[in-house]
């Protein structure tokens, strides 16, 4: 799926493409913030819902082949497909998030350090000229560059602010970062409360990397766990198995 540019919100089901209609509110939503076309949404949801389709009839022909028991078998694999699939998409968002945030934070990190470098008042147009160059990724160039138009064009506004935070981020801490700068530049506000927030925001991404942490911990646990369930019910399934042999044996010597 493409990157791009552009302003998400959020929208009904019922303005939704066919297949994107059966995905739930918040998985689409997620699914644009981390800035997916409606098409390329569209094209994801018809092949996930194609697989767990072609999955169901295979176990509907084998079950009017061997027995009709497969056919309930088949629906409820059908549906843990596709209950895989929803949950993938939550792991995405969440690496997604934490990823945004990092690149929030080293923005925070060249962006107070020019400020401190500042004399009389601040031009925000020439501190991000000045960063533009240094950011990492071509992504975040262009949504450093969109805030510098939509400035220009609305000096006084707050908003190109707050979309520069969604867009980047997406938390409180960078929301109130970049409003505080916007007040910075407007003269009511100072430097030492930016690089106070600064701090704050290098604090959340060192909690957030500490979540990763745990949950793929947890994940790992969580694979342990399903290798030792597998190994049990194969080995109760064989043990069950042997037991009306050695019946038979038993009765066989009496």
């Amino acid at each position: 799926m493409n990157l791009v540019i552009r302003n998400k919100t959020a929208e009904s089901s019922e303005n939704r493409p066919f297949f994107s209609r059966l995905l739930s509110d918040g998985v689409y939503q997620n699914l644009l913030e981390m800035n997916n076309t409606k098409e390329n949404i569209e094209k994801w949801a018809k092949k996930k819902i194609r697989t767990s389709a072609i999955c169901f009839s295979i176990f509907v022909v084998l079950g009017f082949l061997m027995s009709l028991y497969l056919i309930p078998i088949g629906l409820v694999v059908s549906m843990l497909i596709y209950l895989d699939t929803i949950k993938s998409v939550k792991v995405v968002y969440q690496q997604f998030r934490f990823e945004r945030q990092i690149q929030f934070s080293k923005f925070s990190r060249l962006l107070v350090p020019i400020l401190k470098q500042t004399r009389g008042g601040i031009n925000l147009r020439s501190v991000f000229e000045r960063i533009v160059p240094r950011m990492p990724h071509e992504i975040d160039k262009k949504i450093l560059q969109r805030l510098m138009l939509d400035v220009s064009r609305n000096p006084s506004s707050f908003d190109p602010f707050k979309m520069f935070a969604k867009q980047m981020s997406g938390t409180d801490s960078s929301r109130l970062f970049m409003v505080t700068l916007a007040r910075l530049a407007q003269g009511s506000a100072n430097l030492q409360v930016i690089d106070q927030l600064s701090r704050i925001a290098s604090e959340e991404m060192m909690a957030g990397i500490e979540q990763i942490i745990h949950f793929k911990l947890s994940r790992f646990s969580g694979l342990y766990m399903k290798m030792v369930g597998a190994i049990l019910v194969f080995v109760l399934g064989a043990s069950i198995a042997i037991i009306p042999f050695q019946l038979g044996k038993v009765y066989v010597y009496l």
